[in-house]
C-alpha cells in the first residue's frame, strides 16, 4: 500500500540529514507540523539503495528549484531581481 504526501513549503520549511544513532542516517523534510523521514532499509543493500535514492532526489530537487526560480523571475520585473542577484554576488548586506 502506498501513501501520497503533498507538501507546500512555507517559511518554516527545512530539510536536513540527521543521525541520532551512529550508522543510521535519516533524511528529514520538515514543514511546520508535517515531517517526512527517509531512512535506510534494514537489508543488506539498504545503504546502497538509500544513497542512490538520495542522489536521484537531489537531482530532482535541484531541477524543481531551478524551475521555481525561473517562474519567480518571470513574476518579478527583471530589474529588481537582477539587482538583488548582483548585490548578493558582491556580498552586499543591504
Amino acid at each position: 500500500m502506498g501513501i501520497y504526501v503533498l507538501v507546500q513549503p512555507e517559511e518554516d520549511a527545512s530539510a536536513s540529514m540527521v543521525e541520532h544513532a551512529t550508522g543510521h542516517p535519516s533524511l528529514v523534510a520538515d514543514d511546520g507540523y508535517s515531517r517526512i523521514a527517509i531512512q535506510v532499509a534494514g537489508r543488506s543493500d539498504g545503504l546502497e539503495l538509500a544513497a542512490n535514492f538520495a542522489r536521484q532526489l537531489a537531482v530532482a530537487a535541484a531541477a524543481f528549484a531551478e524551475r521555481c526560480d525561473s517562474l519567480s523571475e518571470r513574476a518579478l520585473p527583471a530589474g529588481p531581481r537582477h539587482a538583488m542577484r548582483e548585490a548578493s554576488d558582491r556580498g552586499d548586506q543591504r
